[in-house]
Protein backbone atom coordinates (compact mmCIF):
# COMPACT_ATOMS: atom_id res chain seq x y z
CA UNK A 1 0.00 0.00 0.00
CA UNK A 2 1.53 3.37 -0.94
CA UNK A 3 2.10 5.97 1.74
CA UNK A 4 -0.81 8.36 1.91
CA UNK A 5 -0.70 11.92 3.08
CA UNK A 6 -3.64 13.56 4.77
CA UNK A 7 -5.86 13.22 7.77
CA UNK A 8 -9.11 11.72 9.00
CA UNK A 9 -11.59 13.13 11.47
CA UNK A 10 -11.65 11.72 14.97
CA UNK A 11 -14.70 12.77 16.92
CA UNK A 12 -14.15 13.75 20.54
CA UNK A 13 -17.17 11.72 21.58
CA UNK A 14 -15.30 8.64 20.35
CA UNK A 15 -13.75 8.27 23.81
CA UNK A 16 -17.22 7.83 25.30
CA UNK A 17 -18.32 5.32 22.64
CA UNK A 18 -18.57 1.55 22.95
CA UNK A 19 -15.40 1.03 20.86
CA UNK A 20 -13.39 2.90 23.51
CA UNK A 21 -14.55 0.46 26.19
CA UNK A 22 -13.33 -2.56 24.22
CA UNK A 23 -9.84 -4.10 24.32
CA UNK A 24 -7.05 -2.20 22.50
CA UNK A 25 -7.09 -4.57 19.52
CA UNK A 26 -10.62 -3.45 18.63
CA UNK A 27 -9.52 0.18 18.75
CA UNK A 28 -6.57 -0.66 16.50
CA UNK A 29 -8.86 -2.35 13.95
CA UNK A 30 -11.24 0.64 14.04
CA UNK A 31 -8.34 3.05 13.49
CA UNK A 32 -6.99 0.96 10.59
CA UNK A 33 -10.38 0.82 8.87
CA UNK A 34 -10.84 4.56 9.29
CA UNK A 35 -7.43 5.25 7.75
CA UNK A 36 -7.79 3.03 4.66
CA UNK A 37 -11.41 3.85 3.79
CA UNK A 38 -11.97 5.69 0.51
CA UNK A 39 -11.70 9.44 0.97
CA UNK A 40 -13.20 10.17 -2.44
CA UNK A 41 -15.47 8.17 -4.75
CA UNK A 42 -13.50 5.60 -6.72
CA UNK A 43 -13.83 2.38 -8.67
CA UNK A 44 -12.43 -0.79 -7.08
CA UNK A 45 -11.02 -2.94 -9.90
CA UNK A 46 -12.18 -6.51 -10.36
CA UNK A 47 -11.12 -9.34 -12.70
CA UNK A 48 -14.14 -8.74 -14.88
CA UNK A 49 -14.68 -5.60 -16.89
CA UNK A 50 -16.95 -4.28 -14.17
CA UNK A 51 -15.58 -2.40 -11.18
CA UNK A 52 -17.21 -1.82 -7.81
CA UNK A 53 -18.11 1.78 -7.08
CA UNK A 54 -17.00 2.94 -3.63
CA UNK A 55 -18.32 6.07 -1.98
CA UNK A 56 -16.48 8.11 0.62
CA UNK A 57 -15.95 6.10 3.80
CA UNK A 58 -16.38 2.70 2.18
CA UNK A 59 -13.79 -0.06 1.97
CA UNK A 60 -13.58 -3.54 0.49
CA UNK A 61 -11.52 -5.88 2.64
CA UNK A 62 -11.53 -9.27 4.36
CA UNK A 63 -10.91 -10.55 7.85
CA UNK A 64 -7.62 -12.05 6.68
CA UNK A 65 -6.48 -8.75 5.21
CA UNK A 66 -7.39 -6.84 8.37
CA UNK A 67 -5.58 -9.40 10.54
CA UNK A 68 -2.46 -9.14 8.39
CA UNK A 69 -2.39 -5.35 8.46
CA UNK A 70 -3.25 -4.91 12.15
CA UNK A 71 -1.17 -7.67 13.73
Amino acid sequence: MPDKVGFTKAWRREITSDIWKMPPLYQRVWYYLRQVAAWEPKIFPTRTRYGIHLNRGQIITSLGNIAEKVS
